[in-house]
């Protein structure tokens, strides 16, 4: 007679699905999911790919099977990824065509994970600087401006944006003066002021012309 003993493995325990993701701060660039799976009984083998690359927000189910049937699914979410560039806004009350001495400009940024940085540019430069506090100030030249703002997001996303155009003036007219008559005269004698630009006259009410009665200065 002839006897053996014969093992028998019960098996209705699923095997554990372990994730692993390359980043889970907030990120721009993208997030790989790697999928491992483990069962104290009998080898695994997956369903789905053991490795899935997000480029963009979302969800992945990977799914795994012991040798026994046993299936185990585990989902892979994935919220971290931020592609978007900032929103960008300028203001200035420099930006009525007017001239002005100085023109300020404020920058001002906005984006779910927080601006970074903040700088800008002069008439479409290359060269940037930063922005303390969102703020830049043109005061130096005479002409037409517009700056470029540039801004970085919290995790390196970057938007640029032109402002409208401010006009300049930081050198004061040339004046000059006729007399009507210009020669010797027991008339009175009327004195036009003229400038090379644009001009309001401060006194004389606004008036460009003065009359002089007698002899003097004004």
């Amino acid at each position: 007679e002839y006897t053996d003993e014969i093992e028998y493995y019960y098996d209705v325990t699923a095997p554990v699905i372990t994730l692993t993701y390359s980043d889970t701060e907030p990120t721009k660039e993208d997030v790989t999911v790697t999928a491992s799976a483990n069962d104290t009984v009998c080898e695994v083998t997956f369903n789905t790919v053991t490795e899935k690359v997000f480029t963009a927000n979302g969800e992945f189910e990977f799914s795994a099977i012991d040798e026994a049937g046993n299936i185990a699914r585990v989902t892979a979410k994935v919220e971290n990824i931020d592609k978007t560039i900032p929103e960008i806004t300028i203001s200035s009350e420099q930006f009525d065509g007017k001239k002005y001495k100085e023109a300020e400009f404020k920058i001002t940024g906005k984006d779910e994970n927080g601006i970074s940085l903040i700088e800008y540019s002069v008439n479409g430069s290359d060269e940037f600087e930063v922005a303390e506090n969102g703020i830049a100030v043109l005061n130096n030249d005479d002409g037409v401006f517009y700056i470029t703002a540039r801004v970085t997001d919290g995790v390196g996303n970057v938007n640029t944006s032109n402002s409208a155009n401010v006009n300049l003036d930081n050198t004061a007219p040339i004046g000059s003066v006729t007399y009507t008559p210009a020669t010797r005269t027991a008339q009175n004698v009327t004195a036009m002021f003229s400038a090379n630009e644009a001009v309001t006259v401060t006194n004389n009410d606004a008036k460009t012309s003065y009359m002089f009665e007698d002899n003097g200065e004004f």
